[in-house]
């Protein structure tokens, strides 16, 4: 069973959607898959890929975990209804919804610079999240492109992602784990998805978890979700490492 971490303060929330654990390894599914490559996994009580959701008084923070022998993370989101994502920046803490510094549970020896940003259905399409090629190519590819139609993962329940990825950093490798990313003013919740790549630069896409059951939302939240797009345009940055 995966980690959710939910607690009672979530009680506290006035927001009329439930949250929905990511559980089972059934819940795993491939969604792109280049060349025949799948993941070898290191313990098999878990996902490939999987996180830990944890409450804060005004959000929640994020723990992902490579649980792979073979493949190392490059980016990864999680669904909500509304909210601001974050990723720690101690020396810049006023930038820290746009990029970070997350800490990796192996120290790689430099800054590990991630971005932040938005998704929703319709920014579904624009080809702006790195694939496995990216570290050979400089390519990069729509979230369409990698996780099929935006219904997938997106509902009125929960219809924008928060989106997490590499930009000057060591990925997240084989075994590790990252910590340092959160968000505020929404509650946890769900859907957890992302891109990994192995070293031949092939792209593996996943998805843990299905799109929760449609709940209304407050007209104030609706009206701001109408408006809210990208926190910030992921700007193309050379990358001084590859996949070992």
């Amino acid at each position: 069973m995966n980690k959710l971490m939910l607690c009672a303060a979530l009680a506290a929330f006035s927001f009329p959607v439930s949250a929905l654990a990511v559980s089972a390894p059934s819940d795993f599914v491939v969604t792109r898959s280049e060349n025949g490559v799948s993941a070898t996994v290191i313990d098999a009580n878990h996902t490939p890929f999987w996180f830990e959701e944890i409450p804060t008084e005004d959000g929640g923070r994020y723990v992902v975990h490579n649980n792979t022998t073979n493949l190392s993370l490059i980016g990864f989101g999680v669904t909500n209804f509304f909210g601001l994502p974050y990723i720690d920046n101690p020396e810049n803490p006023d930038d820290r919804f746009s990029y970070g510094l997350p800490t990796y549970s192996v120290s790689q020896g430099d800054n590990e610079l991630w971005t932040v940003s938005i998704l929703d259905s319709w920014l579904w399409t624009d080809d702006y999240l790195y694939d496995g090629g990216y570290y050979y190519d400089g390519n990069t590819q729509s979230a369409a492109q990698l996780f099929g139609p935006f219904g997938n993962i997106l509902t009125d329940a929960e219809p924008i992602a928060y989106y997490f990825q590499v930009s000057d950093a060591d990925l997240l490798y084989p075994g590790l784990s990252a910590s340092g990313f959160g968000f505020i003013e929404a509650a946890p919740h769900s859907v957890f998805f992302g891109v990994a790549g192995d070293d031949a630069g092939n792209t593996y896409a996943f998805i843990v978890g299905g799109p929760v059951s449609s709940v209304p939302l407050p007209a104030p939240l609706l009206l701001l979700l109408a408006g809210f797009g990208s926190l910030a345009a992921l700007h193309r940055r050379r990358l001084h490492r590859t996949l070992h």
